[in-house]
């Protein structure tokens, strides 16, 4: 299986399901996530051979409130520490607000060891 598909299969549960790669349709209405892979890097021996890859992803937990995005952004945490996937947590910057939709939306960054 591919990242994207353990981590779809990971976060099943998580906003009633809700999830989406890179950006959300434009009929969804919030509590969703959208994730993206923000970096991907090869990870090779000296002779140059690619055993694994390590590849970033930011998860973005919509809600309409900021209680909300903060819960959400657990259950994302909780659906991928507990899933198959071999993750680490990255940093993140802080919450965010987005005006123009009032909404909230809280990020999560995880490192996944994948081949």
């Amino acid at each position: 299986m591919s990242l994207q598909t353990d981590i779809v299969t990971a976060l099943a549960g998580v906003a009633s399901g809700k999830v989406y790669p890179q950006f959300v349709p434009a009929d969804v209405d919030p509590p969703f996530v959208v994730y993206r892979i923000v970096a991907k890097d090869p990870l090779q021996t000296l002779d140059g051979t690619v055993h694994q890859r390590n590849s970033t992803a930011v998860f973005e937990a919509y809600a309409d409130s900021y209680a909300a995005a903060l819960a959400l952004a657990a259950d994302v945490r909780t659906a991928i520490e507990g899933s198959a996937l071999t993750q680490y947590e990255d940093t993140a910057p802080g919450e965010d607000y987005v005006p123009a939709v009032d909404e909230f939306m809280e990020p999560v960054f995880y490192g996944f060891w994948h081949t």
